[in-house]
């Protein structure tokens, strides 16, 4: 397992995580591509590989806190802990500052097993 800070470079492999999602991550298709391309530049982005395989990755955003706004493993490398070892790698990255993580109710069981703790309600303002 490595860790890496997103580079253009791994722009495909990336980008093949992404669709291998289908439809709920449209990041990949060509309406949505052009701009999260920018994101990711303009974020703080770090990957995950199993050998030379990129297996996950985590998309920040680095203020006075950290937030995570993207966090995705492969559904063939999920349960373990590749999730876990970007948090943590993010929180590493970021010792002085307090680290959020943005989810649905699709991840709450998840955060739940990592105890992590709710804090407060995000809303969509358009």
């Amino acid at each position: 397992m490595l860790i890496l800070k997103y580079t253009t470079k791994f722009e495909t492999q990336l980008f093949s995580l992404i669709q291998s999602e289908g439809t709920e991550w449209e990041y990949w298709q060509p309406s949505h591509k052009a701009n999260y391309t920018e994101a990711l530049v303009n974020s703080e982005t770090f990957v995950i590989f199993e050998g030379d395989v990129l297996v996950g990755y985590a998309r920040t955003l680095n203020d006075y806190i950290i937030w995570i706004i993207d966090l995705l493993v492969h559904r063939d490398y999920r349960g373990k802990q590749y999730g876990k070892h970007l948090m943590e790698h993010v929180c590493a990255q970021n010792p002085t500052k307090d680290v959020y993580v943005l989810g649905g109710d699709d991840v709450l069981a998840y955060y739940n097993k990592l105890s992590y703790k709710p804090e407060g309600i995000v809303y969509k303002v358009n």
